[in-house]
């Protein structure tokens, strides 16, 4: 099997609208599509932000993107430049957006640990807490 290799503004294209479809389908779809889940208030608000975080970062390299394709015939010098700077603001906006917080859950959950132990799993047998 061979591997799609994207390059310059094929990756940005691809990338981009992967993102808004899968924020999309994760906003719009799995909700309809299992039912069963049932979720609470806290259970729909997380699914909704991580929908429209994918959402928001797949548009905020997607819409530039289009804007580029009316600079090429104005300025084809530049094209490449643009493009490295939506790969950047993308790549912070991603950063920003998920590795950030993931990096301090682990503090957030040592703390909540250190206030009162097994606060997170207090249906797990023998927990009399």
């Amino acid at each position: 099997m061979r591997m799609l290799n994207l390059r310059g503004p094929a990756r940005l294209w691809a990338a981009s609208i992967g993102f808004v479809l899968t924020g999309s389908l994760i906003l719009f779809g799995l909700p309809r599509l299992l039912p069963a889940l049932d979720l609470d208030a806290i259970g729909s608000f997380a699914f909704r932000t991580l929908g429209w975080t994918f959402i928001s970062l797949g548009l905020l390299v997607l819409l530039p993107m289009l804007i580029t394709l009316t600079f090429r015939s104005r300025q084809p010098e530049r094209e490449a430049a643009w493009h490295w700077w939506i790969n950047f603001i993308g790549g912070l906006a991603g950063a920003l957006a998920f590795a950030v917080p993931a990096t301090l859950m682990l503090p957030i959950f040592l703390l909540a640990y250190a206030a009162r132990p097994n606060v997170l799993y207090t249906s797990v047998a023998g927990n009399d807490t």
